[in-house]
C-alpha cells in the first residue's frame, strides 16, 4: 500500500517507514505480521535507544494494525510513527540504531549457524546431509532436554535454507 506524500518531514519519515519495514519483513511481503512486528518492538527496546530517546515506542500489535487484518502495511506504520511525532534527525538515528541491532543480530544468527553446521557435520563436508540430520534427531531421541533446544532453533535453521533445498 502506497500513499501520497506531501511534505518534507512526510518524506522522511515514507523514507524511514520504507528501510524499517525492509529491515524486518523477513517473509518479504512488504508488510510486518505479528512476529516481525515484535522484532520491530524488541530492537527499539535496547538501551541505546532508551538513552537516545524519551518516547516510549512500544505499541501493541492490535493499537498498529488499524484493519485488523493481521498485517501492519507501511501506512499503518507510517502513521504510528507520526503519531510519535519525530524530528528528521531523530528519524536518522534511529533508523541507524535500527541497522545496527538488526546487522548485529544477523551477525550472531550466522555465528550461531556456522557452529551448529560445525557441531553437525561429521563428514567435514560444510552441509548437513540427512545422516547427519538424522544423527541429530537419534541425539534428540534419546535425550528429552534436546527438545526444548530443537524447538527454539527448528524456524531458525529453515531460515538458513535460503535455496529452499533442506
Amino acid at each position: 500500500v502506497r500513499y501520497v506524500v506531501k511534505s518534507k518531514y512526510s518524506k522522511a519519515l515514507s523514507n524511514f517507514v520504507d528501510e524499517v519495514v525492509s529491515l524486518c519483513d523477513s517473509d518479504e511481503n512488504e508488510t510486518l505480521d505479528y512476529e516481525e512486528y515484535c522484532d520491530l518492538m524488541t530492537s527499539l527496546q535496547t538501551a541505546e535507544v532508551k538513552a537516545k530517546f524519551s518516547t516510549n515506542f512500544f505499541s501493541k500489535f492490535v493499537d498498529v494494525d488499524d484493519n485488523n487484518d493481521g498485517k501492519i502495511c507501511s501506512k499503518e506504520l507510517y502513521d504510528h510513527f507520526k503519531k510519535l511525532k519525530l524530528g528528521e534527525k531523530d528519524l536518522i538515528s534511529l533508523l541507524s540504531i535500527l541497522k545496527n541491532y538488526h546487522n548485529e543480530c544477523y551477525r550472531n544468527k550466522c555465528y550461531v549457524a556456522a557452529k551448529l553446521v560445525d557441531w553437525l557435520d561429521l563428514d567435514g563436508s560444510g552441509e548437513l546431509d540427512t545422516k547427519e540430520i538424522g544423527n541429530m534427531m537419534s541425539a534428540i531421541a534419546r535425550d528429552s532436554t534436546l527438545v526444548f533446544f530443537v524447538e527454539d532453533c527448528k524456524d531458525f535453521m529453515k531460515s538458513l535454507d535460503s535455496n529452499k533445498d533442506t
